[in-house]
Formats: structure tokens, sequence, C-alpha cells
């Protein structure tokens, strides 16, 4: 599955005649920073995953010890390439949002401004009986609410939880106002998200390392590395 320059040159000029382009990344974006994904042979869903609302409640100190030992891995994360350009683009007004499955922070980390977080991130907190936000460093110090002395849990969306509303609401506006839709390296199986894309009645386009179950949907498909293949689209739109 070898991606054309002819392809990225194509996606280069979609984007210069794009009125408004949303991206829609999942964990794919974050691993060339190091990150494993959730779902691929070797991602945090194959091995041990206490990302359950269950295990927040009823098993908060293996939570707690699994979230601090992931933090501990991965949250000295850098932005990659693809992060990069991403930002790059949205000072230069081709992106008008990115919308987000990833919880690490990276987009903000390469300067992107407007990132809707669909499954909240580890880097704040909040307690669990009143609410308050905190630090997330408390969290992952295992230290009480300032307010209350409650337990805290980072503002994370877990197997279990309810979507942020008015993010979703927002991401669906943002996708059905959209003239191209990039999704990069999300497999496009959790949903909502999964239906994002859909709702826009302009272009869509996958980059990504594998095929996905809805390839056929979309109006061209780029397989390999995020950052490479935008390299190479950023050199083209240059």
């Amino acid at each position: 599955m070898l991606t054309s320059s002819h392809d990225k040159e194509m996606l280069a000029s979609w984007i210069k005649g794009a009125k408004s382009m949303v991206v829609l990344t999942g964990a794919g974006i974050s691993t060339e920073s190091g990150i494993p994904d959730f779902r691929s042979k070797n991602g945090l869903y194959q091995k041990q995953n206490a990302f359950y609302r269950s295990i927040l409640e009823n098993e908060y100190d293996k939570f707690h010890v699994f979230c601090k030992d992931l933090f501990g891995k991965y949250g000295d994360s850098q932005p990659n390439a693809a992060h990069e350009i991403m930002a790059k683009w949205e000072d230069e007004s081709y992106v008008s949002a990115v919308i987000t499955q990833n919880i690490d922070g990276l987009h903000q980390k390469a300067g992107s401004r407007n990132v809707l977080e669909l499954h909240g991130t580890m880097n704040r907190a909040s307690c669990m009986d009143c609410g308050k936000p905190a630090p997330a460093r408390d969290f992952y110090e295992k230290i009480g609410c300032q307010y209350c002395g409650g337990r805290l849990r980072p503002d994370i969306v877990l197997f279990g939880d309810q979507l942020p509303e008015d993010i979703l609401k927002r991401s669906f506006q943002y996708c059905q106002e959209a003239d191209l839709v990039l999704v990069i390296g999300s497999s496009l199986i959790v949903s909502p998200a999964c239906d994002l894309p859909f709702h826009s009645r302009g272009k869509k386009v996958l980059i990504n390392k594998d095929e996905v179950d809805k390839k056929n949907m979309f109006d061209l498909l780029l397989y390999g590395s995020a950052g490479d293949i935008l390299k190479d689209v950023d050199n083209f739109i240059e």
C-alpha cells in the first residue's frame, strides 16, 4: 500500500481550495511520539487496561497505579511532525478545528489552539465528590481535593462515561460545515467519533498505517507514517 506523490499533491490542492477543513485524529497520530495506541497487537487495549469507570469507582488504587504508570512513561512525550503541521496549518488558516480522540495533549503542545478533546485529557483533574477542578499533578501524587478532601480523577472519558455533550455537539457542527475532513490515525471503530467525518458533504481523506473498515467511504486514502505524509503534503502546499 504505497502512497504516491500524485495522491499527496492532490490532497495539497484540496487543502488549498477548501473553505473549511476539519481534522479528526486518533491514537495513530501519537504513536510516532512513542505513545502506544489502543487496538493494535501491542496497544494498551490488548494489555492491562484500567480505563473503566467501574474500576475507578470500585478499585481506585488499581486505577491510580495504572494512570500514574502510564503518565510516568508517556507524560513527557513531545509532539511529532504531524502535530506540528496541524498547528502550522491552523496558523495558515487551512485548519478550522482539530477534533481528537487522544488524551495526551500533544496537539496543544505543538501549538494548535482550537482543539476539541472528545475523550478529555490526562492534563487536568477534578474531584469525584464535589466536582471542582484540581491540578493533574495532585491526582498523580494522590493528594485529596483541596476543597473537600475527596478523591481526584483525571478529566478523561472512561469506558462507561458519557462524552462531553458540548464538545460532541461542536464537533458535529464543524464536520457538517466542512468541505474537507482529514482523518489521521483513527481506526474509526469507537462511536460516535467514527461517524463524525460522514456528517460532511465535502471530501473525506484518510491517513493511516492500516486499512479501516470504512475505507470505501473516503475520497482519498494515504497509507504510511502520518508525519512523513504530511511533510510531503505541506511541501506541495508551499
